[in-house]
């Protein structure tokens, strides 16, 4: 867990918990991470976010699947305007 301001204070974020943002994100996944299981979740489905979940893939899906990780930012960041 992160801490934030010191020891005194811990920031606590989960999937269900993040803030919904309003500028062009990409949100990776793998099928198999059983630490936070991908799902694609209604809130997410906004025209700025894109979501793609990469199958076979666990927690590190960068570790994974690097090609197809990049390969997902190249043409993510190629079409952010």
């Amino acid at each position: 867990m992160p801490l934030v301001g010191g020891s005194q204070k811990l920031l606590l974020l989960t999937f269900d918990k993040l803030l919904i943002p309003s500028i062009p994100t990409l949100i990776v996944g793998g099928s198999e991470d059983s630490a936070v299981p991908f799902k694609k979740d209604e809130r997410y489905l906004k025209p700025n976010i894109k979501i793609h979940e990469i199958k076979g893939a666990s927690h590190f899906p960068w570790l994974d699947y690097p090609e197809e990780v990049n390969r997902l930012f190249n043409e993510f960041l190629s079409n952010v305007k």
